[in-house]
């Protein structure tokens, strides 16, 4: 039996990660057609094997991501130990062999390809992706969080062949952290899969934007509190806070019980083509995550033409050295909202030409490095 040799991307629990399915599949669909070009095997598709449930598989359009195949294997589950087994069963029956086995996240996810890739007499490559910062946190269950993926992490390294980080504080960090393992860990941002138009006619007044997942990582806290001292001046025409998760209520509560609220639109969780229509009414996006990993919603902001206004760490000061003229950081509330009030005195406004040009190249690099960590397991390239 004649078996082709292609990567693989497991995740057992799709639907807990923090992007839609379909921005997600996208995302792979890149990524496979860079390695496609990379390899040189242009008929190659990334196998996607997917825990999900029944009612949310049958609303993908298989045609639309045409470099990747997708199956589902199961509903969201736990169970790492019989995912795996049924991954090494749906390979067989679609004639599979895998060259890199890459782990759709820190958890269920890592567990179950590790043991995936462990099924096969012949080496399997793998590869975990990690976009954050795995920290402690000043509440308990992300203190508890943090504790288990970081133990887990650290107990299978030896067992991972590669380690893709999205940004270079993210690389000097884990370098650090896992210091005998540095040399499997690799640079590759998050690409902007589809450019929000550019424009700076954005309106005399200002529109505030919150834009990502709503959880403790974004300091959701932080956030509100600043808009609470920005929205009563009448500069303030209106804010839009686009996004989805675990802190989604209280924005919520916030919104309902605010003395500003006509000015406030909550939006929700948004696909790319709406959130493209945002960017282009945003003047200003506000982000105060107290570690940033790459910030995609504030590269996104600003070769769409807003300003960002963000706390001051180590990836915000990665993003204003490449975008110096779009990017404001704050180290403290008041300053934040000084900042967001006085745009037009502190910032200088830039061309398209200036943004896209240095994302452009940010993301064919990225692209790259993805393809290249991918070709690593097929023996037919090495």
């Amino acid at each position: 039996m004649k078996f082709s040799h292609t990567p693989v991307f497991v995740h057992p629990q799709i639907t807990k990660l923090a992007n839609s399915n379909l921005e997600v599949l996208s995302r792979l669909n890149v990524y496979s057609r860079a390695y496609r070009e990379f390899s040189g095997f242009p008929n190659v598709k990334l196998i996607v094997l997917l825990g999900i449930n029944a009612s949310d598989f049958t609303q993908i359009k298989k045609s639309e991501f045409e470099s990747v195949e997708i199956i589902r294997i199961s509903n969201p589950t736990n169970n790492f130990l019989l995912y795996a087994l049924k991954c090494k069963l749906a390979l067989f029956r679609v004639k599979v062999k895998p060259t890199i086995a890459i782990a759709g996240d820190l958890g269920i996810g890592l567990l179950s390809t590790l043991l995936l890739a462990r099924l096969y007499k012949k080496r399997i490559y793998t590869q975990i992706s990690i976009h954050g910062f795995i920290s402690y946190r000043g509440y308990a269950m992300g203190n508890f969080k943090s504790l288990v993926k970081r133990t887990i992490l650290r107990a299978v390294l030896t067992s991972i062949d590669s380690i893709r980080v999205v940004s270079e504080p993210l690389k000097t960090y884990y370098s650090n952290l896992y210091f005998h393992h540095k040399d499997k860990i690799f640079s590759a941002p998050i690409p902007i899969l589809d450019y929000p138009k550019f424009s700076l006619d954005k309106g005399p007044k200002l529109v505030v934007g919150v834009v990502g997942r709503l959880h403790e990582e974004r300091n959701i806290y932080e956030i509100l509190q600043i808009l609470d001292l920005v929205l009563p001046e009448k500069l303030i025409e209106r804010v839009l806070i686009v996004g989805s998760g675990p802190l989604s209520h209280t924005v919520e509560n916030w919104v309902f019980k605010n003395s500003h609220a006509g000015k406030i639109s909550y939006l929700g969780e948004l696909e790319r083509p709406e959130l493209n229509e945002i960017w282009d009414e945003i003047t200003v996006l506000l982000s105060c995550a107290i570690n940033e990993g790459y910030g995609l919603s504030i590269r996104e902001a600003v070769v769409s033409g807003s300003l960002v206004v963000a706390r001051e760490n180590l990836g915000t000061l990665r993003a204003r050295a490449l975008f110096p003229k779009s990017i404001k950081l704050y180290q403290s509330v008041n300053e934040a909202r000084d900042l967001i009030l006085n745009l037009e005195r502190d910032f200088v406004r830039v061309s398209e030409d200036e943004t896209l040009l240095v994302q452009k190249a940010l993301d064919v690099s990225s692209l790259q490095a993805i393809a290249a960590s991918w070709v690593v397991g097929d023996e037919r390239l090495i």
